[in-house]
């Protein structure tokens, strides 16, 4: 059912008209990253440090060739003693590129709502899901246009749980 969804948002964005998108970074703009991470997760008096999967989703606006906002979902997969995990980041987030053209080095981050479904794992797996408050912050080299290679770090805080990560990712920022 996930790769079924995830294929209709590709064949989606696919089929926007080539006029919703500009030769620069002012307008509109969406992009993903996926990337690997070291995860630390402090809950219920346990603490786990594992790898991870992360992944990121963002859409909304060029305001200059070096400023974006957005809406993002900050998403970190993981492997906890018996269970699979997540922990997700969603608010408002920015990045500032140092040149208005790629090649161009940036730096990007982002507050909102911090978020483990289910209890601290996937939704489904029982447990009530919790919320918090999060943050994350990002550098990064937009290497050709469009494509990005970013280092960042990420730290939820919830009633019972607390995660941070540090991870690469590679990205597409569609504008």
């Amino acid at each position: 059912m996930r790769t079924w969804a995830v294929g209709t948002v590709i064949v989606l964005l696919l089929a926007v008209p080539a006029q919703v998108y500009g030769a620069d970074r002012k307008g509109f703009i969406i992009g993903s990253d996926l990337g690997g991470a070291h995860v630390s997760h402090h809950a219920y008096g346990n603490r786990y440090s594992k790898p991870a999967l992360t992944y990121e989703l963002r859409v909304g606006g060029g305001i200059s060739e070096q400023w974006l906002v957005y809406a993002f979902s900050h998403v970190v997969a993981f492997r906890s003693a018996d269970r699979d995990m997540s922990h997700t980041i969603m608010g408002i987030g920015g990045t500032y590129f140092v040149r208005p053209q790629a090649p161009s080095l940036f730096l990007e981050g982002g507050t909102g709502m911090s978020a483990w479904p289910g209890g601290g794992g996937w939704v489904g797996e029982g447990g009530s899901a919790q919320y918090g408050v999060g943050a994350w912050l990002g550098a990064g080299f937009e290497f050709h246009r469009h494509f990005t290679i970013r280092l960042d770090t990420g730290i939820g805080s919830g009633d019972n749980n607390r995660t941070s990560s540090i991870g690469v990712c590679i990205g597409y920022l569609r504008y």
